[in-house]
């Protein structure tokens, strides 16, 4: 791979623009009880379990797919994409 120097607009890094990739926690009662027991475990597993809203990585995964962010950029900021 090659990445040549930059330049003055994108602060001699390559990269231009900066888009989102967080994660998406649709709530649902379930949810919004684990959290008002500060049960953060618990909501984690009831998020994951309900399929509503997608992990960061997930949605990066789906950013590289479209062809639309760079995986290389993506595990420098938020770590390795074969994690859980």
């Amino acid at each position: 791979r090659y990445q040549g120097d930059g330049c003055y607009r994108c602060n001699h890094n390559g990269v231009t623009g900066r888009l989102v990739v967080a994660e998406i926690l649709v709530p649902n009662k379930k949810i919004l009880t684990a959290i008002k027991e500060g049960d953060d475990l618990n909501t984690r597993s009831i998020w994951m379990e309900s399929e509503s809203g997608e992990t960061i990585i997930q949605a990066a995964k789906n950013k590289i797919i479209q062809g639309i962010i760079d995986p290389i950029h993506v595990e420098k900021e938020i770590g390795s994409l074969n994690g859980v």
